[in-house]
């Protein structure tokens, strides 16, 4: 795979940011292989932006889990960037959420070799990050196939005392109302806790709430595991398998490294 570093400067964030970008690219296995190596792609990757959660940064998806090996092996691309523990809100400090649902895409599908068709589209995040994740599908459902949280905070925006108090967060069970209310088609959903995390309580009672409303949705919930990076490298994983695939690598996967 290749992993790469950029940093541009943002008119959402009105400064310079850094971000990393990981594109499947041939591996050794591929050396031996009737057809000649070569690193111009025959088509454009589907991408997952991967969003990390609080006092954590673009790199900790690359550090603390096997998403590099899972995106070769997966021929998907992935996305990283930093959101300074704002929630992925327009907030004082930049227009975190704009730059997520429109700049950092426009970038990257510009600058590299993916797709910016929505069905080849997918979002995910741990934690605040996985917070993120629901708020664009919750609010920018069309541009998704699919969006994962991975143990989500599911109350920031809800409860006064949460992470994000003061940013004007989206509250996440009114922003699913409306969608329901406008029959808007929601990406497909993905959610897990581990049974021992301090948040399991909250993200299984909106897995419950999105029963009670009819929401098609996969829930997992583990035991054995807290709010860790081992328990979400297990499920990123599952995700990525999970994820409905209709672009041309789709039947092209596993890829061995």
């Amino acid at each position: 795979m290749a992993q790469l570093l950029c940093n541009f400067v943002s008119y959402s964030l009105r400064r310079s940011v850094d971000i990393a970008v990981v594109l499947p690219t041939i591996s050794s296995c591929d050396f031996d292989l009737d057809t000649p190596p070569c690193h111009t792609p025959a088509f454009r990757y589907p991408v997952l932006y991967l969003l990390h959660g609080y006092g954590n940064d673009y790199k900790s998806w690359l550090r603390y889990t096997s998403a590099e090996r899972f995106a070769e092996e997966k021929r998907i691309a992935l996305v990283l960037c930093n959101d300074d523990n704002q929630c992925y809100m327009n907030t004082p400090a930049g227009n975190y959420y704009d730059f997520i649902a429109k700049e950092l895409p426009e970038f990257v599908c510009g600058n590299f070799p993916i797709s910016s068709r929505p069905e080849d589209t997918y979002i995910g995040g741990a934690s605040m990050g996985g917070y993120g994740a629901l708020v664009h599908a919750f609010t920018n459902p069309s541009a998704f196939r699919a969006a994962a949280g991975f143990s989500p905070a599911v109350e920031i925006g809800s409860q006064p005392d949460t992470i994000g108090s003061g940013l004007n967060c989206v509250n996440l069970h009114e922003a699913l109302d409306r969608c329901l209310k406008e029959k808007l088609q929601l990406p497909q959903l993905f959610l897990c806790c581990g049974q021992q995390d301090f948040l399991y309580d909250c993200v299984s009672a909106f897995h419950r709430e999105l029963l009670e409303k009819g929401v098609a949705h996969r829930y997992d919930d583990v035991p054995g595991y807290e709010h860790e990076w081992k328990f979400w490298d297990l499920k990123l994983e599952e995700f990525l398998d999970w994820i409905p695939r209709t672009d041309p690598y789709a039947g092209k996967i596993p890829h061995k490294i």
